[in-house]
């Protein structure tokens, strides 16, 4: 079958282009990026909708292929990845990326680890969210390879989780709960907790927050507040915001 013939199946299947921007920034450790994200949601049964979470039937599956992008200006990444959603609340999702820097990290000592350089991963995980009445609960459990160019002989720092990788390539397992509640239609409260580890050097890295969720048409705007450690950084405040804009909605639930 053509790529044509696939395509043309896609689109009387109610397959939609998505498209978003997202602007993130931590102050602990400092981090920011600005991402694009453009993926193609294939229908397998069901009638998926668009709108708010809360108003939308969960009752379909999905496919969707998608394209990221995302820039802190000495930092670039690119990412292609594909999600498997047999309900629109339980589902896989893998990839693989990379990513090169030219300059080193503020938050950490790059005389001792490979901050600059080039880097790669791939990456699986599984998600999960229910929903009931104002109430809602979003879990992931994700597995991430990490490797880096060969001409770099130093162990190396991945910066999402900030814990250093074994030279020759380390492995991270993470896991992400997030509990909350909405107030209405556009305010939601919730309380995040993520810890990752690194399988050859030991590594860890966690984070509690609190965050005020504010969203309208396809404006999201997140703001918190919590605790960041690891095993390179000691235990310290961290504030985090998010804007997203969602130019063209996506099939995804969450």
């Amino acid at each position: 079958m053509s790529i044509g013939l696939l395509l043309a199946f896609a689109q009387l299947a109610g397959a939609q282009v998505d498209l978003q921007l997202e602007a993130v920034t931590r102050s602990y450790p400092l981090s920011g990026s600005l991402t694009s994200e453009l993926g193609y949601g294939i229908p397998i049964w069901g009638s998926p909708s668009t709108g708010n979470t809360t108003s939308r039937s969960p009752w379909y599956g999905y496919i969707r292929p998608s394209l990221k992008l995302a820039t802190a200006g000495t930092y670039n990444a690119g990412q292609v990845s594909i999600d498997l959603f047999p309900l629109s609340f339980i589902g896989i999702k893998a990839g693989v990326g990379a990513w090169q820097t030219t300059d080193d990290y503020k938050a950490f000592d790059c005389t001792q680890i490979q901050c600059k350089g080039k880097f790669n991963h791939q990456f699986i995980e599984a998600k999960v969210g229910f929903v009931a009445g104002p109430l809602f609960l979003l879990a992931r459990g994700k597995i991430e390879d990490f490797q880096q160019s060969p001409l770099q002989q130093n162990d190396f720092i991945e910066p999402t989780l900030g814990m250093v990788a074994e030279k020759e390539g380390d492995r991270v397992r993470s896991a992400t709960g997030i509990l909350g509640g909405n107030i209405n239609d556009r305010w939601s409260l919730a309380a995040l907790w993520s810890e990752g580890t690194m399988e050859k050097r030991k590594g860890f890295s966690r984070t509690q927050m609190l965050t005020v969720n504010w969203k309208a048409d396809s404006v999201t705007i997140l703001l918190g507040a919590g605790a960041f450690e690891s095993s390179e950084k000691s235990q310290g405040a961290t504030f985090a915001g998010l804007l997203r804009w969602e130019i063209w909605p996506s099939i995804e639930l969450f």
